[in-house]
């Protein structure tokens, strides 16, 4: 792989990086605060009544869910 090719795939990962936080940030599911499963119609998981949109996340755990997400956009790649 040339220094240039390389380059595009870090960009192109950087930029699907961001894009995808912002489209995170602006949605308003909610995810369980101790296992990350999607809400939905539940009301309780894990024994606990605690959900949190991606917004409410700490930033260590939006960074967690942003590394899944760029190795799940690469695996299919």
């Amino acid at each position: 792989m040339s220094e240039q090719q390389f380059q595009t795939e870090v960009m192109s990962e950087l930029q699907y990086r961001e894009e995808r936080h912002k489209e995170l940030l602006k949605d308003s599911t909610t995810y369980c605060c101790y296992c990350g499963l999607e809400q939905g119609e539940r009301w309780h998981c894990c024994g606990e009544n605690h959900f949190e949109s991606y917004a409410e996340m700490s930033p260590d755990t939006q960074a967690e869910i942003l590394d899944s997400e760029v190795a799940w956009w690469e695996y299919k790649r």
